[in-house]
């Protein structure tokens, strides 16, 4: 990314949200202002669409490279995230509130058997029926101690005669009679 890319990206992303912000874009930053909103439309009413069927869509109507496409669309999921999540998320809410409508009815009703089922189907989508796994103490987690080596050694693998000629030749070569280079020993 240029440098001067990363301004124009906040400049668009602000203006999505601040009507201020559109009067200090250029033409160029409104043309993609306009296409990322259209593109973000189509989306959000067609939230199974396939990042695939999106791109798509983008060189169709706005006539740019399929590279460019993939740009944006990377573009708007940073802008105004992630469509695929909002819509799962939609029909999570959805499936929870029809159980508590079934439960409801079925109480109504006096019917047991349905009112159980509805608290079981409630309690599979909302997780309920798995235990919850404790929390990773992230302070606690410490990174593994590697080391960057160029020694094919440390993995076990040992260098023919004719590798260690060559290694000899070649210095040989580029370092002549200097002899400032020195080989690291293995500390085990």
């Amino acid at each position: 990314m240029q440098p001067d890319e990363a301004t124009k990206f906040d400049k668009i992303q602000r203006s999505l949200f601040e009507d201020s912000e559109v009067t200090k874009l250029t033409a160029k930053d409104l043309e993609l202002r306009s296409r990322y909103q259209a593109v973000f439309v189509i989306w959000i009413e067609n939230p199974n669409y396939t990042d695939r069927e999106i791109v798509r869509y983008i060189i169709q109507q706005h006539k740019i490279s399929r590279t460019q496409a993939y740009h944006d669309l990377q573009r708007i999921k940073t802008m105004l995230g992630n469509v695929r999540n909002a819509a799962k998320e939609w029909q999570r809410y959805a499936v929870i509130e029809m159980c508590k409508e079934a439960f409801n009815i079925a109480k109504k009703k006096g019917d047991v058997k349905s009112m159980v089922m509805a608290i079981d189907k409630l309690g599979k989508y909302t997780k309920l029926d798995k235990d919850e796994q404790e929390a990773l103490p992230w302070d606690q987690l410490l990174p593994p101690n590697l080391e960057p080596t160029s020694d094919v050694s440390v993995l076990k693998i040992t260098r023919s005669a004719e590798f260690q000629n060559q290694v000899k030749l070649l210095k040989k070569k580029y370092l002549g009679d200097n002899t400032e280079i020195q080989e690291a020993d293995v500390v085990t």
